[in-house]
């Protein structure tokens, strides 16, 4: 799912994250903002943890 659908279609945190992305791409940056959302990236560090 890239911007523009996702915006045209209202989506959610969870329908970015849930989508299947190739890797490495755009796409895939979008998928892990939207899990960082949602406190659950992957690749991102948090720097509040610990």
């Amino acid at each position: 799912m890239r911007g523009a659908p996702a915006l045209e279609m209202h989506a959610f945190l969870e329908d970015i994250g849930l989508t299947i992305h190739p890797h490495p791409t755009l796409g895939e940056g979008m998928m892990e903002a939207a899990m960082n959302g949602l406190g659950h990236a992957i690749h991102i560090l948090n720097r509040n943890a610990g």
